[in-house]
């Protein structure tokens, strides 16, 4: 019986394919004449292949890299990279890149080999100043860093090795706001508030230009983490603004000071030290030969001690979005600002005058 129903089957299956077939016989078209075909239907949504993203890339790339120069000093193989601030020669770059004493030069996109004039460094970040003789050179425009969103493109571009020229790694914001120390071997520097990405900052990338799709500034490449693979950071554009303007107008860096060491608290702080609040800058005192408070400052003058917790600058809550060093930036010497403070669990307010600091 049950071979007798599998034939049954297989025999409804072939009739039923023929049938099929006949229908295809039937219906087909004479080939044998002529026939126009008609038009295909218009799609209604048009694929757009994932190019846009990778020409704006080379969009900017291309605008950019005239204002991107290698900072060479005579007699050293590797150097470091810089970029116009000014059309009249004035080149920003990283302090440790120009560290040694001796005569710098720059090689400008085309080839171009001129002298360099180190005209400013920044005690306080790893920023520093050249002046080359010329006019006319491409200057980058600059963007808001404080806007900066993770995930967003950033281009960096730069000499690397100081030997291959107009180097493009292109990467995202991996992160803000990092705290870091950064070092040569010979000096090292703690740097607040940088951004991290992970396109690639190579020897030789420091002092150049980390670059949004725009085409703007959104920081000075300084540094990468060499025990991790595409972990580097850059100065935010941001914090650099003040000593830009400073150089073009004086010609060095003069930036407002308070005067006062001091780490930012945050809850794990507040628990660790006992403290009465989870935000704001505790004064404490740096390393050796580093007191909390400077002498002679206007911290000094104000009687800020150490272990007091700097909660606000005119009314301006500091906490890890708001750190004091990035809130003192929005003023200039000479400005006035009210500071409020906690000693133990009582609040002060203080009017202080902010001094100047110049560069080294």
């Amino acid at each position: 019986m049950p071979e007798k129903n599998v034939s049954k089957k297989t025999t409804i299956l072939i009739l039923i394919a023929a049938l099929l077939a006949g229908l295809i016989l039937v219906f087909a078209p004479d080939f044998d004449e002529a026939a126009e075909p008609e038009p295909a239907e218009e799609a209604v949504e048009t694929y757009v292949p994932e190019f846009s993203h990778e020409e704006k890339v080379i969009e900017t790339v291309e605008e950019s890299t005239e204002g991107v120069v290698s900072v060479k000093m005579e007699g050293r193989t590797i150097g470091g990279s810089g970029f116009f601030v000014s059309s009249d020669g004035y080149v920003l770059t990283n302090r440790h890149v120009v560290a040694h004493e001796g005569d710098y030069y720059v090689i400008t996109h085309d080839g171009d080999e001129r002298d360099a004039e180190v005209i400013a460094k920044d005690p306080s970040r790893d920023l520093a100043f050249l002046k080359v003789e010329g006019e006319d050179f491409r200057v980058n425009p600059l963007g808001d860093s404080d806007g900066l969103r993770l995930g967003q493109t950033a281009i960096a571009i730069g000499y690397t090795l100081g030997e291959f020229e107009n180097s493009v790694s292109v990467g995202v914001v991996s992160g803000l706001g990092r705290d870091i120390w950064a070092g040569d071997g010979r000096h090292v520097e703690f740097l607040r508030g940088v951004i991290q990405t992970d396109a690639a900052i190579n020897m030789g990338n420091s002092g150049g230009p980390l670059l949004n799709l725009k085409g703007e500034v959104i920081g000075v490449s300084t540094a990468k983490d060499i025990g991790a693979d595409n972990v580097g950071f850059a100065i935010p554009i941001n914090q650099a603004k003040t000593a830009i303007e400073s150089v073009l107008e004086t010609g060095e860096i003069a930036y407002p000071y308070l005067g006062v060491r001091y780490v930012m608290v945050d809850e794990y702080e507040m628990e660790m030290r006992g403290l009465p609040i989870d935000y704001g800058a505790l004064i404490v005192r740096g390393g050796p030969g580093q007191p909390a408070i400077d002498p002679n400052t206007p911290a000094d003058e104000a009687d800020l001690r150490e272990g007091d917790i700097i909660t606000h600058l005119d009314g301006e809550r500091l906490d890890e979005e708001n750190p004091l060093f990035n809130a003192i930036l929005n003023y200039r010497p000479g400005d006035g600002m009210e500071i409020e403070y906690m000693r133990g669990r009582d609040s002060y307010t203080v009017e202080v005058e902010l001094a100047e600091r110049t560069s080294d």
